[in-house]
């Protein structure tokens, strides 16, 4: 993928979001990742846009050991599919 962070806010036109939704099978934190890849795959052009951000209000919800394994483990089945 040509995308440097999926993990942002994704904002797509409905007609897209109505063919890429029902592709995406991730849940939790890869399903941002899904999209980007099928939103590339289907020719569209991914924009990146910095943002700033202000001091979280909450704490993380992220577990890294736990979160990372998650996300490499969705990246093989994501990978798997695409043979």
């Amino acid at each position: 993928m040509n995308v440097g962070d999926s993990q942002g806010s994704v904002f797509l036109r409905l007609d897209l979001a109505a063919e890429l939704i029902s592709k995406v099978q991730a849940r939790g934190f890869f399903y941002s990742t899904e999209l980007c890849h099928y939103a590339e795959r289907a020719g569209e052009e991914i924009v990146e846009l910095p943002v700033v951000l202000e001091a979280a209000q909450r704490a993380s919800t992220v577990r890294p050991g736990r979160d990372g394994f998650t996300m490499a483990r969705e990246l093989w089945r994501l990978r798997k599919r695409r043979q």
